[in-house]
């Protein structure tokens, strides 16, 4: 994602055999590159597909990277792994280490205290380069969808490139080795090159579509650098070819091709950006490659010098923001992630506008203070070392900044059974439940699950042992949440294991179910979908409240079903046909509502039902209401504490109620 160094913007352009100094139309797909991302995450239902902008930021650096270590063993025969390190060091290092020192402190200040772990995880991993395996390894969709984003998640992408870059010099000074032996020319050198590099990029792609699963989060296949890098082997494909035939391709027939196929290229890169998006099949079935090939076809046009392709590319504003696209890129998304509907007044139009401005201002600042001066800088042998002692001190650095702090006490743990030492008359209720329901019991929603709880009821009527835990179904068959299929297993589904031995413990009064969202969906049963709201799914829902009804009433406890109330609308939300949060999926909460009020109603001897609908949105007063991040439910589903608190008496007198209290 780095510049790659070059004459300033008004460098006359020349060509000598096969190199080339500065290429003004290389500045501009730089540009439009990282444009495409910036858009992407700021306004994602402008350009759904605008990442594919990574995928030409990576083909530009193997293109350019493998073009100038090519020059290097024309001019000297040899290729300098120590002068390869160093120029990266001094390139990327010194902005990267800013950025993530900085990132980290606002996180700390801005963020919840319950992020500081990950953060730091993240910012070492950052600091590393290894930021896209941490995020395979820490991947969770469900925090993705309700969790704080971090500030350095776009890191990934100068990952995968660094992890390249790693072997890439011990890759070159072999082939030269081998061709030292034989001929000693560049041009064995770029033939060798070139058969690896389209191995490499067929074997890496072959990767991703073998390993992709349309049913599973395909962030591991996106992520990974070893289905990744197949983008960069285009590029050291592409500079080896031109460094074999750059006459050839100059001659005007050729020269007219390329035109043509540049020219689509740009085309089809447009509609993709526009039309696909991050879960479309095709991309990962040779989807990627393909872009890749595209945004290599564009260079090499621009390379030739196609006045068409040149003219396209050389608008100065994308010239200039090509020149600064890695402090860009750097920057952005820390503003996107700081900077939102929470944490300031802006929203839609403004927001964005707010964000580009800030990205602006910073990029520019890191492109002059930092990342141009020490590129610049006279002793590039002091530079990298510094950069890398640098690097050291923020480590240091980001491992104090966001040292973890201590949960804030609270009242109950779900890991003991809460104290006896109760008036008698109190309800005794064991609560179970997803996220939502963990937050109606009093918790609050963090990430990791935090093990302390205040109830929100008076203690002295009701007391609460909350057991919910977050992305609880009822039902364990596999369902598709957030365009996910996910297999439900665990301490949630198997309540035959777990609710005998807490209730035993415990001896409740009651045994509540809180959870509706994640049984809004379709059901996977023995390798067939089963359409929510059949007879079919209704039979399958009420089979398990049947089961776990036997399973609570077996002591004499009751069975009470906790109705949650209809979410807010998300218009954000991908339409994918299942996501519950869309205006036209939310009457899903209050069908299974209904299939609970009537479960209990032909159980009416030891089954109740608490219908928070009237409580949360009285007269239907939530129809049509979208999320407010500043209001009771931020993200359309989770009620503050605040809000919780408020509705807890009402709450209380509904259980007492249905309790017969």
């Amino acid at each position: 994602m780095e510049t790659i160094e070059q004459p300033e913007l008004n460098a006359v352009t020349t060509t000598v055999g096969s190199r080339f100094g500065h290429v003004r139309a290389l500045d501009g797909l730089r540009g439009l590159a990282v444009a495409l991302v910036v858009v992407y995450h700021f306004a994602p239902d402008v350009l759904p597909a605008g990442f594919i902008g990574v995928d030409i930021f990576f083909v530009l650096s193997g293109f350019l990277i493998t073009s100038l270590a090519l020059g290097e063993h024309q001019t000297s025969s040899k290729v300098s792994s120590s002068r390869f390190y160093m120029r990266r060091a001094r390139r990327l290092l010194p902005a990267a280490i800013v950025t993530v020192v900085v990132a980290i402190a606002l996180a700390t200040v801005i963020q919840p205290d319950s992020t500081r772990a990950a953060n730091r995880g993240m910012g070492i991993a950052s600091l590393l380069y290894a930021a896209n395996w941490w995020m395979i390894d820490q991947q969770n969709s469900y925090q993705a969808a309700f969790g704080t984003e971090s500030p350095l998640s776009h890191f990934w992408s100068l990952a995968v490139e660094e992890q390249f870059y790693v072997f890439f010099p011990m890759l070159l000074l072999g082939i030269v080795y081998i061709v030292a032996r034989r001929s000693g020319r560049t041009e064995a050198l770029a033939k060798w090159l070139l058969s690896l590099s389209i191995v490499g990029a067929l074997a890496s792609a072959t990767l991703m579509s073998l390993m992709y699963n349309a049913d599973a989060d395909p962030s591991r296949v996106y992520l990974g650098t070893d289905t990744r890098v197949h983008a960069i082997f285009v590029g050291v494909a592409g500079a080896c070819m031109w460094s074999l035939w750059s006459s050839a391709l100059r001659e005007r027939r050729s020269l007219f091709v390329l035109t043509i196929v540049g020219l689509v290229s740009a085309v089809f890169l447009g509609l993709v950006a526009v039309f696909s998006n991050f879960r479309a099949p095709w991309l990962y079935h040779y989807g990627f490659l393909t872009i890749a090939i595209a945004g290599l076809a564009i260079i090499l046009a621009a390379v030739a010098e196609s006045s068409v392709v040149t003219k396209t590319f050389e608008i100065r504003a994308l010239c200039v923001l090509g020149l600064v696209s890695y402090s860009v890129y750097l920057w952005h998304w820390p503003v996107r992630v700081f900077v939102n509907q929470t944490n300031t007044p802006f929203d839609g139009l403004s927001l964005f506008c707010v964000r580009i401005a800030l990205t602006a201002v910073a990029a520019t600042l890191s492109y002059y203070v930092i990342e141009k001066p020490f590129r610049r800088a006279k002793n590039p042998r002091r530079v990298a070392l510094f950069s890398v002692l640098g690097m050291v001190v923020a480590l240091g650095a980001v491992w104090t900044i966001s040292r973890p702090v201590p949960a804030p006490a609270t009242e109950f743990s779900t890991k003991e059974a809460p104290s006896s030492e109760v008036p008698a008359q109190a309800l005794r209720i064991l609560w179970f439940g997803d996220s939502v329901g963990w937050v109606l019991g009093g918790g609050i929603l963090d990430f990791p699950h935090p093990i302390g709880y205040d109830s929100p009821f008076d203690g002295a009527q009701i007391l609460l042992w909350n057991k919910a835990d977050y992305s609880c179904p009822l039902v364990r068959y596999p369902q598709r949440s957030f365009a996910v299929v996910k297999q439900n297993t665990g301490p949630c589904v198997e309540r035959e294991a777990n609710w005998p031995s807490l209730i035993a413990e415990f001896k409740p009064d009651a045994v509540a179910w809180a959870s509706i969202l994640f049984d809004t969906y379709d059901y996977k049963v023995d390798g067939r979908w089963v359409a929510f709201g059949t007879p079919e799914w209704v039979s399958i829902y009420n089979e398990n409240l049947e089961s776990s009804r036997q399973l609570v009433t077996a002591s004499g406890a009751k069975f009470m079903l906790i109705g949650q109330s209809d979410p807010l609308a998300d218009p954000s939300q991908k339409d994918d046909g299942q996501e519950t949060l869309l205006p036209a999926n939310i009457w899903r909460f209050g069908f299974v509502r209904d299939l609970q009020r009537k479960f209990a109603e032909s159980h009416s001897s030891d089954t109740v039902f608490v219908d928070l609908q009237p409580i949360v949105c009285p007269n239907d007063s939530c129809k049509g209401v979208v999320i407010d991040p500043k209001g009771t439910r931020p993200d359309g589903v989770h009620f503050t504490k605040e809000a919780v608190l408020a509705m807890a008496p009402q709450m209380q007198s509904a259980i007492e109620k249905a309790m017969g209290r």
